[in-house]
This record gives structure tokens, C-alpha cells and sequence, in this order.
């Protein structure tokens, strides 16, 4: 390796020892907004998970009551499908933040 090859590697590497990433929501204009609309976001996906349960609990009532197993493990599929939404929207901050955690530890 030559010598002018070192000193560009030396100096790439005091570059990229130097830069840090510090999430900031109110370090760009509508930052708070873009968080407010995640935040009402997520509250939308779960009233719509909520809405998703309930229609796939009398779903699975009536298929089952009316002798429609189908449709009843249509039902018992919906309620399944709609936990798991809410779940996912409950754990994606701390999957997120675990996963840029793990990365910012490279």
C-alpha cells in the first residue's frame, strides 16, 4: 500500500470514527407534527384492530350458532389476525429502537 493510499484511508477513517446519530424529532422543522401523526397513526391502527376483533367475535358467534364452521373459523382467523396487528403496533418502538440500538453498537 503506498503512502498516499494510507493517509486517504487514515483520514477516511477520522471521518467516519466522527460522525454520531442523535434521533431528534425537534431537530427539523415538523418534527413534532411528523410525531403526531405517527402517534395518531398508531391510534387509528388500533381502533381499527379493535373494530377487526369484534367483527371476527360475532363472526365466529354467528357461524358457529348457524352451523357455518366456515365462517366461524373465519371469525376465530380475523380475531387471531387482529391481536396480532395490535401487538405489532404496540412493540414496533421498541423493535425499532432495539434494532438502531443494535446497530449503533457495530
Amino acid at each position: 500500500m503506498s503512502l498516499i493510499q494510507e493517509a486517504h484511508l487514515y483520514i477516511a477513517e477520522a471521518v467516519i470514527a466522527a460522525v454520531n446519530v442523535t434521533p431528534d424529532p425537534k431537530g427539523l422543522p415538523g418534527g413534532e407534527a411528523a410525531q403526531k401523526l405517527l402517534n395518531g397513526g398508531a391510534a387509528f391502527g388500533l381502533l381499527a384492530c379493535a373494530g377487526a376483533f369484534l367483527w371476527g367475535g360475532a363472526q365466529w358467534g354467528f357461524g358457529k350458532h348457524s352451523n357455518n364452521y366456515a365462517q366461524a373459523e373465519d371469525g376465530k382467523g380475523r380475531m387471531l389476525k387482529a391481536a396480532a396487528g395490535a401487538f405489532a403496533i404496540g412493540a414496533a418502538g421498541a423493535v425499532i429502537n432495539f434494532f438502531f440500538k443494535a446497530g449503533g453498537g457495530v
